[in-house]
């Protein structure tokens, strides 16, 4: 009974799944960063989130003003989360 692992399918999903794991374990315990700078992307966010919540027509208006490079969109969903 000669069975190859490698083709089975389940195997193989194990497998993928095994090395995904292990490398965010990795990433972790050598404190990789993968985004970069993201902290301040973060801190840009909520602050323009904060206009929005605060005046949402004026800082839609003014907008590209603020040198954000996403879309009003995503800010505009983030600043309903920070009235809750």
């Amino acid at each position: 009974m000669d069975i190859n692992f490698f083709s089975n399918k389940e195997y193989q999903k194990y497998l993928i799944f095994i090395f995904l794991y292990g490398s965010l374990i990795i990433g972790y315990v050598f404190n990789e960063n993968a985004l970069g700078n993201s902290i301040n992307d973060y801190s840009a966010h909520k602050i323009i989130s904060q206009k929005f919540s605060a005046n949402f027509f004026s800082t839609l208006f003014s907008f590209d003003i603020e040198g954000i490079r996403h879309s009003p969109l995503l800010l505009i969903i983030l600043s309903f989360f920070e009235k809750l």
